[in-house]
């Protein structure tokens, strides 16, 4: 379970008629697709009674869960003076950035590096493997390439159903001859 929730810390400056703001503001913050025009996403969240100090201030904004998928995101600032008259708008909207606390992406267009094969889990249909891998389930599996080596250690292998017609017909001629098989490996009738 992951630790943090959907709410995230928003600073700024705020000066009054030129001049660094000191006091209380009331703030109203909403989130838009757009630094202009654009569509409302979310908000406004309003934060009244906000301490103003030589110009900085600090609140906490949440939007809710779900809102930030990747595309780009501004948010639209409004103040006035604690509880009085109307917001004014500041201008621009302030551009939403990455920060360098993220746990977990819901979704990744790519990746970059390795995985590794315990971070993997559920299974692999046998479309998502390359056409290169064998698997156990194989059936009429034809290698290529000469056979080299005695064959000692194969088993399990029967000659009616693993090995095409050609072979089997050598192998037949090499019993009659009385090869004990010893070049062909261990093979079952």
């Amino acid at each position: 379970m992951r630790a943090q929730g959907t709410a995230f810390m928003y600073q700024g400056r705020l000066n009054n008629g030129g001049t660094a703001a000191n006091g209380s503001y009331d703030f109203r913050f909403a989130l838009y697709d757009s630094v202009t025009n654009g569509s409302l996403i979310a908000g406004p969240v309003t934060n009244t009674a906000t301490a103003v100090a030589d110009a900085s201030f600090s609140v906490i904004l949440d939007f809710g869960p779900g809102l930030f998928p990747g595309p780009a995101q501004w948010v639209d600032v409004a103040v006035r003076t604690n509880g009085a008259g109307a917001f004014a708008a500041l201008i621009p909207r302030q551009p939403i950035l990455a920060v360098p606390y993220a746990i977990f992406a819901y979704s990744a267009s790519n990746l970059l590096g390795t995985v590794a094969a315990a971070q993997l889990s559920g299974p692999l249909t046998l479309a998502q493997l390359p056409g290169a891998v064998l698997t156990n389930n194989e059936k009429g599996i034809t290698l290529g390439g000469a056979f080299s080596g005695s064959g000692a250690g194969l088993t399990g292998l029967n000659a009616l159903t693993n090995c095409d017609n050609a072979t089997f017909i050598a192998m037949a001629k090499a019993l009659e001859a009385g090869d004990t098989f010893g070049n062909w490996g261990r093979f079952s009738w």
